[in-house]
């Protein structure tokens, strides 16, 4: 065999299970490297067998190892065989040795009794899976009324186990593990409410809660969510027709026959900031147009609302611009 110098390869034997290099799976080879022997050990194996309980569907998603004693000193690393459409698994261990049985793929369970020690036989053992403990988080808010409240949905992501997603259409019921997760909300796009910054929740072995404070929202700016085509709503902005935004850009883009709905209260202006190009009416009144073509000249509009009671104004697009721009929308 030839090997480039100057590289540590790692040794490791091919369908020789039961066997083993006993004289270590590193060989740095050198200009001085010209014969290295390998040592290969039998080792004295038993097959361990049973089913996987507790798991449900998450059969599919587990893995299992199993770890020896450090204190045994053992080389041979047991490759467990799972199958999944009978929840079944087999393995082969070394007599006398105590193995800690792990799982990787299910971290909303754990094994209750993770440790096995097999005698010179084969044996049948089972490994059963349990969930873990949760803890209930109660939920606190304040700038909702009874109804937004009904249809608040929040989404807890596991901020070090990637993949852990957990919703929630309620805020009653939540119950986590322990964790560190990010909070999302969502629910509340035809409302015009928003809450800033979330901090992270922190489940740690006991009931929890978590502060929700919303704010009316008055200014849009569209730079901060993504808005796709046929969405319905944005914060309380409600939309139809062909309606979407570059949030890099920072502006909302629109096409003949949208229109957006301003949610108002009595005694409003509603401010709108447009550029490029433009073609809209706001309430049935005189086409606002521009065709700048340029991003960097915005042009301003205001439009007082006289209604008596809270409600929308209404901006209708035209077929006078190819697109509408919008940069801003504010209202006070």
């Amino acid at each position: 065999m030839k090997l480039p110098i100057g590289y540590t390869y790692q040794m490791s034997l091919l369908n020789a299970n039961g066997y083993v290099i006993s004289n270590g799976n590193s060989l740095n080879v050198t200009t001085t490297t010209t014969t290295y022997n390998v040592t290969i050990l039998k080792v004295e194996l038993y097959t361990v067998s049973g089913a996987i309980t507790g798991l449900g569907t998450d059969i599919s998603k587990v893995n299992l190892a199993y770890v020896p004693n450090p204190a045994a000193n053992k080389i041979y690393v047991p490759t467990p065989v799972i199958n999944t459409t009978n929840s079944t698994y087999t393995v082969q261990l070394e007599p006398s040795v105590e193995y800690t049985i792990t799982a990787q793929g299910v971290n909303n369970f754990y094994i209750p009794s993770d440790k096995i020690t097999i005698g010179n036989a084969n044996v049948s053992a089972d490994v059963v899976f349990a969930p873990k403990p949760v803890y209930n988080v109660t939920i606190n808010t304040t700038g909702l009324d009874a109804t937004q409240l009904s249809k608040l949905a929040l989404t807890f992501t596991n901020l070090n186990e990637s993949g852990y997603v957990y919703n929630f259409s309620s805020v009653s019921g939540i119950a986590l593990r322990n964790g560190t997760y990010t909070v999302a909300y969502s629910g509340l796009d035809e409302y015009p409410v928003e809450m800033g910054l979330i901090s992270n929740l922190n489940v740690n072995g006991v009931n929890t809660s978590k502060a929700f404070d919303f704010k009316p929202v008055t200014n849009w700016s569209f730079d901060d969510k993504v808005i796709a085509n046929g969405n319905p709503a944005y914060k309380g902005m409600l939309f139809t027709g062909t309606i979407a935004n570059e949030i890099a850009k920072g502006h909302l883009t629109t096409k003949a026959g949208a229109t957006i709905k301003v949610p108002v209260s009595v005694g409003d202006k509603v401010a709108i900031t447009y550029y490029y190009s433009a073609d809209f009416s706001i309430e049935g009144g005189t086409a606002i147009t521009t065709a700048s073509n340029s991003t960097s000249t915005f042009e301003n509009v205001e439009y007082s609302y006289t209604g008596l009671i809270p409600g929308f104004v209404t901006i209708t697009v035209g077929a006078g611009a190819a697109t509408t721009y919008f940069t801003n929308i504010s209202v006070g």
